[in-house]
């Protein structure tokens, strides 16, 4: 491989992140490698000062930042951004993502996931572990029900275990061989987001999970703009059917079909149990649009057993992640 050839490419998606762009971009920069990596910055259309921010680190590292600045909002015109506007320029064989609000901790991040899939060629990605903070860059977490169980070991995810509906990691821990996502026509697909995206990758091949924390998730579900938070706030009843969709595309690609029953369990005990803790309207009318006519009460009999393990599933995380915090201090 020549010296001038890139071998990852960075995809971050940016939009009035003006508050948080230089600590992504300064993430990016600052990863100790042995390698050329680019940095694909998609903004769409930011009415804020974040174009500008992204124009003064473009005109410092030239050969590394790469925009792209949409004079028109292209998320609200239902513009798959990533195959339309990012895929066509990356020029790296592997793919790392992350948002302009989220950052990297670690300067061996890259270098870490690179080495280990150079030599695992078996592998289609790999993720680590990271940090949830707030607004503030403040930790409020580690743990999440989401995500696979915090472990000081490192694991393998597989496709079984995408099928229980977990992740292996936060979206900016991932990184992926270009020929997972690129050498495939996706255009005409809604956005490849979390536990879709997993299943795309996981059906072509295992996901090495480091044990090391290397990033910060700002979580931000009430007031984020970020791609996914304002794509997933849509909603939620259309975002599960577009990844029931995608996942059934997915199957039919790779010859592997999807457990949906096991899906809409997870989508349904999920809207139930915080339904049962806010009352919010929303996640009831969510639970009606899934299963029509059907009964609430009559529901929560049904997955019982689903309703009280998930409750103490989140007892346990809290647990954790208050003594984690602890921990900090």
């Amino acid at each position: 491989m020549s010296d001038n050839t890139v071998l990852l490419s960075i995809c971050c998606f940016a939009y009035n992140h003006e508050k948080y762009i230089r600590e992504t971009l300064d993430g990016f920069l600052k990863q100790e490698v042995p390698f050329k990596y680019e940095v694909i910055i998609h903004d769409d259309a930011s009415t804020d000062s974040t174009q500008k921010i992204i124009r003064e680190y473009e005109c410092k590292y030239p050969e590394v930042i790469k925009p792209i600045y949409q004079k028109q909002n292209q998320y609200s015109q239902g513009v798959n951004i990533f195959c339309t506007h990012i895929s066509p320029c990356i020029k790296g064989r592997y793919i790392a993502l992350c948002e302009g609000d989220d950052y990297w901790l670690d300067a061996n991040k890259l270098k870490k996931q690179i080495d280990f899939m150079e030599v695992h060629r078996e592998y289609i990605a790999t993720t680590h572990q990271c940090i949830i903070v707030n607004d503030d860059g403040c930790p409020t977490a580690r743990y999440s029900p989401t995500f696979l169980y915090v472990s000081k070991q490192a694991r393998v995810f597989t496709y079984n275990d995408a099928e229980k509906f977990l992740l292996p990691g936060q979206t900016a821990t991932l990184v992926f061989r270009r020929r997972a996502i690129v050498d495939y026509n996706l255009s005409n697909w809604a956005p490849l987001l979390d536990f879709s995206l997993v299943a795309f990758l996981s059906m072509q091949g295992d996901i090495y999970v480091f044990p090391d924390i290397m990033s910060a998730y700002r979580s931000m579900a009430t007031n984020g703009s970020s791609y996914s938070v304002r794509y997933k706030r849509k909603s939620d009843t259309g975002s599960y059917i577009l990844r029931e969709e995608i996942e059934r595309k997915a199957g039919l690609v790779f010859g592997r079909p999807f457990l949906y029953k096991s899906k809409r369990t997870r989508y349904v005990v999920d809207a139930i149990v915080n339904y049962l803790c806010t009352r919010s309207h929303t996640e009831l009318e969510f639970i009606y649009k899934i299963y029509k006519k059907r009964n609430i009460l009559l529901l929560i009999l049904i997955y019982l057993p689903h309703i009280i393990g998930r409750i103490v599933q989140k007892i346990i995380f809290k647990i954790k992640n208050d003594a984690f915090l602890s921990s900090l201090k």
